[in-house]
């Protein structure tokens, strides 16, 4: 079985690279489970790593057999080789890994994080290309969610259960949703996905998306608010009060940056930002919003159960810990997954994993890793913020899964939501960019 998976992704990049046709690529970006890995040997290549490197092929066979120079025209490649260079210097100097690793990683780091964000780019080649992803968007999304919700009503997932038989994973990975998590009442569905949290995510994609064309296009059709319903059940039925807020201040932000902007939406913007915030950083707050959230839509028996505020609290002061053993540089690549022995499920004082991005870069990555990462966002988050007067709803559609990113990874960490997102935005950034040559 692992044989024919491996064969039909290996198919699907055949067609990719022949026709380039961007749905596509919206199939495999949402509908192929990052469970699947293609090959093992001579390095581990999942499903997500597999399609940032057909993009790259794309991108060098143009390079080589067309003479294309794209990469000189996309607007942030400095913050991407400031990303590169800083992931090269992270591990120049790390005696854990042999000389080949050393240069292979800063490779793999890119494809897996921000380097689809080019790739996303330069595949785009025409203004085309987002009428051209409503029809797989709403596939993709009538496909995952209604998948979650026969998870939700079954207490099955099948296809998960049957992928981790096939990669022979270690069921530790999963226990706590499929297993012990269906005997509680406050539970999280995974759909197709390696984790609820992103499920609840792609939800988010979904209906930020589905929001977009249905005020840029006009679609307003049974199946387009049927599939608006269906990413929001998602959305709730992830069953993260992280997931559930930050898309919902997402969609609000969408919406607000839409239009111009008036001193009641600065208002009402100001505040949002206010609360969220508090939210995320107040844990008086924190536990406050998450035992209402609990009550509301879990129902559930133990109010305590629901608060995670004590774990947080651990985890921040262990990320502190661990940090200032490097603060500069960081403990180096997987320092968490290796050293830490998280790849074989050790916890520690009862946490479930160093969750936030930000206690990941500092225990990783150091200083110099939140500086090339706060660059990297920051200039994201400038580009669509000025490019606002060009082409307001597509700038206002980045901003909003900007902000729904930083936001998810921040609450919960980034999972697998890299490829999906830097994708997007690489392909928004692009039709932006086309719709400026061709108002000048």
């Amino acid at each position: 079985m692992q044989l024919l998976i491996s064969f039909l992704c290996f198919l699907w990049s055949f067609f990719l690279v022949k026709n380039r046709e961007i749905k596509l690529l919206i199939f495999a970006m949402f509908l192929a489970s990052p469970i699947i890995i293609v090959f093992r040997l001579p390095v581990e290549m999942p499903i997500k790593r597999w399609i940032a490197c057909t993009l790259l092929f794309i991108y060098l066979k143009d390079i080589f057999l067309h003479r294309r120079h794209m990469s000189l025209n996309f607007p942030l490649k400095y913050p991407i080789a400031l990303m590169f260079l800083g992931s090269i210097l992270l591990i120049a100097f790390d005696q854990r890994f042999a000389i080949s690793y050393r240069f292979l990683y800063p490779i793999l780091d890119a494809l897996d994080t921000y380097y689809p964000l080019f790739l996303g780019f330069y595949f785009v080649s025409s203004l085309n290309s987002i009428p051209k992803m409503y029809k797989p968007l709403l596939i993709c999304c009538f496909i995952v969610c209604l998948y979650g919700i026969f998870n939700y009503i079954t207490f099955e997932n099948p296809l998960i259960e049957s992928l981790i038989r096939i990669y022979e994973i270690d069921s530790r990975t999963f226990e706590i949703i499929l297993y012990s998590g269906w005997e509680e009442v406050r539970r999280g569905v995974m759909s197709i996905y390696r984790y609820t949290f992103d499920f609840g995510y792609n939800s988010g994609l979904f209906l930020l998306l589905l929001f977009y064309y249905l005020l840029s296009y006009k679609k307003n059709s049974k199946i387009h608010y049927i599939c608006l319903v269906l990413a929001l059940g998602g959305i709730f039925l992830s069953a993260s009060r992280t997931v559930m807020l930050s898309a919902l201040f997402s969609l609000l932000l969408f919406l607000i940056f839409s239009y111009k902007s008036t001193k009641k939406t600065r208002i009402i913007l100001f505040v949002s930002v206010v609360m969220l915030g508090s939210y995320l950083f107040i844990a008086p707050i924190n536990n406050m919003v998450n035992l209402t959230i609990d009550t509301i839509f879990f129902q559930s028996k133990d109010l305590e159960s629901g608060s995670s505020v004590s774990m947080r609290e651990t985890q921040f002061l262990s990320a502190l810990a661990l940090w200032q053993q490097n603060p500069i540089l960081g403990n180096g690549f997987k320092y968490i997954f290796l050293d830490l022995d998280w790849k074989n499920f050790t916890r520690t004082d009862g946490m479930a994993g160093f969750e936030s991005i930000i206690y990941s870069l500092l225990i990783e990555r150091g200083i110099v890793g939140i500086i090339v990462y706060v660059t990297l966002f920051l200039s994201i988050f400038i580009y669509y913020y000025k490019n606002l007067q060009y082409s307001r709803q597509l700038s206002a559609l980045g901003l909003s899964i900007h902000i729904f990113f930083l936001l998810f990874a921040i609450g919960t960490g980034v999972l697998d939501s890299w490829l999906n997102t830097m994708l997007l935005h690489g392909i928004l950034i692009k039709n932006i960019e086309l719709s400026k040559l061709s108002l000048s």
